[in-house]
């Protein structure tokens, strides 16, 4: 608020009365002062020379003087197509101003003479200043902003009552559902039975036993139910809680377990951990083993007959036999562990059986057409040497053999693991007779290439040394300790000589590991061969 505005609202609330009476004064002022000038025109044209007051009233222009007691012709005003531009900062003549400039133009048009501006006449000419703000006007103004005030406050004051409400809403529902929560859980507690704790103790009934079979992929609470079922726990929740409780449970088996019935779930824990507790109902076929010994596995095991064994052998498409095989299950039977169930057949055994051979071809991307030959190559790797160390030797010591037949070994391979599984047996040493019989079709001594049929089940590790066997010239190789299953190997005959007779020295004085009760002379005596 300015100075005025203050002076006229709060000293002098009759601000228009005031400023009316200054503009009166203004008038009388100004009147005045025209009065005063008048005057002074007329002393100073009747004192002064002609030549001066011309020059006083025309010292901006350039017309010519008029001589004194002429009369001066009259101003021809300028053209209104071409006004002349107003001074820069003078403002329009409007109002009070318009009216002074209309009065002197005529008064100049009737003397003849140019009457000059009077600077105080234009004091208060512009247009009046905005009316100041009244009492009235300041008091409506303070009451719209008391009002807007007002207004902000209740509307704070509803938006937390609506705060207050929501967080009351929201508290009376938790506590709805918290009560009501409670009593589902009461209500569920009191109607559906707890389960089942209740435990045997010690270790069951010996005379009293059960054969249980556990699926593959079965847990804790499937193998309670199962032992439930059977009688061997008391409970599935006691036997779930031991089987949580002990660290090896995660190693039990898919398969047939004989236990006893009563036993605490801890015991039965520990049972089904114990190999012990398969034995009777799982049969293994190891690496090399020929399919008489795994008939016997079956017999034995499963319970099944010879004549059992022998149709399942000889029903190939039952058993899923590949017909490169050429109908003999020799060296398909996977070693492997399998667990006979008590409604298991022997069909169903020497299927999986087979099955598990053609994967692991499959596994390794040996082709359909060279499975028999592989399965053959790697059953004498399998049978010639104990250890793994010497596999891929062995199989480059056939590939090298099969390929040199115009050379010492013209083609054969001599091995004495294929004369043996001729004759039957799956150890020992030939002799000599045997070495030269050429009625034994496996008797790689006389006959070149490879025998009929695979010699035994070879493992994965052989099958493998046959598919990449290690590089070099060796064409002989015979194993100089029969305990350890140390060999050596030769690319000529002369180093094969020399190295069996480490094996001539090592059978004199383990008289009873050359001679296998059958007799046969060592290998050095047949110098044609590999031992």
């Amino acid at each position: 608020m300015s100075n005025d505005d203050f002076f006229n609202e709060i000293v002098n609330p009759h601000g228009q009365d005031v400023k009316r009476r200054r503009r009166s004064r203004a008038e009388r002022r100004r009147d005045q002062h025209h009065e005063e000038v008048s005057g002074r025109r007329a002393s100073g044209r009747s004192s002064a020379p002609a030549g001066d007051r011309h020059q006083r009233r025309t010292h901006h222009t350039d017309e010519p003087s008029t001589p004194v007691g002429e009369q001066r012709p009259p101003r021809t005003p300028a053209s209104p197509a071409t006004p002349a531009p107003a001074p820069a900062g003078d403002r329009p003549a409007t109002g009070r101003r318009a009216r002074r400039l209309q009065e002197r133009q005529e008064q100049e048009a009737a003397t003849g003479r140019e009457v000059a501006e009077d600077p105080a006449s234009d004091l208060f000419a512009s247009e009046p200043p905005p009316r100041p703000r009244t009492r009235v006007e300041g008091a409506r103004t303070r009451r719209l902003r008391e009002q807007r005030q007002a207004q902000e406050r209740a509307r704070r004051k509803k938006r937390l009552r609506r705060r207050l409400v929501s967080v009351m809403v929201l508290v009376l529902v938790l506590s709805v559902v918290s009560v009501a929560g409670y009593q589902a859980f009461n209500f569920l507690h009191d109607t559906i039975p707890q389960e089942d704790m209740s435990d045997y103790e010690g270790a069951g009934d010996s005379a009293d036993k059960v054969v249980v079979t556990l699926p593959a992929g079965a847990g804790g609470s499937q193998i309670g139910s199962i032992l439930k079922e059977a009688g061997v726990v008391a409970s599935v929740g006691a036997f779930v809680k031991a089987y949580n409780a002990n660290s090896n449970a995660s190693g039990i088996q898919s398969g047939t377990y004989t236990l006893r019935r009563g036993m605490s779930a801890a015991y039965a824990v520990a049972s089904l951990l114990d190999p012990a507790s398969r034995k009777d109902h799982t049969l293994t076929v190891t690496e090399g083993a020929t399919k008489r010994q795994v008939k016997e596995s079956l017999m034995r095991v499963g319970g099944f007959t010879d004549a059992q064994v022998e149709e399942a052998f000889a029903d190939t498409a039952a058993i899923g036999l590949p017909a490169v095989a050429g109908g003999n299950v020799e060296g398909w039977l996977a070693p492997s562990t399998y667990d006979v169930t008590a409604d298991a057949t022997a069909t169903e055994l020497v299927k999986s059986m087979v099955s598990t051979t053609v994967s692991r071809l499959n596994a390794l991307h040996v082709p359909a057409e060279s499975y028999q030959t592989v399965l053959t190559k790697a059953s004498i790797v399998e049978r010639e040497v104990s250890s793994s160390d010497y596999y891929s030797q062995v199989a480059r010591v056939i590939e090298n053999r099969l390929a040199d037949t115009g050379g010492e070994t013209m083609g054969k391979l001599q091995m004495d693991s294929t004369t043996l599984y001729g004759l039957g047996r799956t150890g020992g040493i030939p002799t000599k007779a045997e070495i030269e019989d050429p009625s034994n079709a496996y008797n790689t001594h006389v006959y070149a290439g490879l025998p009929p049929s695979p010699i035994g089940s070879p493992g994965e590790k052989a099958i493998s040394a046959v598919l990449n066997p290690q590089e070099g010239p060796w064409l002989y190789f015979v194993t100089v300790d029969l305990g350890t299953g140390k060999t050596l190997f030769a690319a000529t005959y002369d180093e094969q000589v020399a190295n069996s007779k480490k094996l001539d020295e090592y059978c004199e004085a383990h008289k009873d590991m050359c001679g296998s009760g059958q007799g046969t002379p060592p290998p050095s005596q047949d110098p044609d061969g590999d031992g």
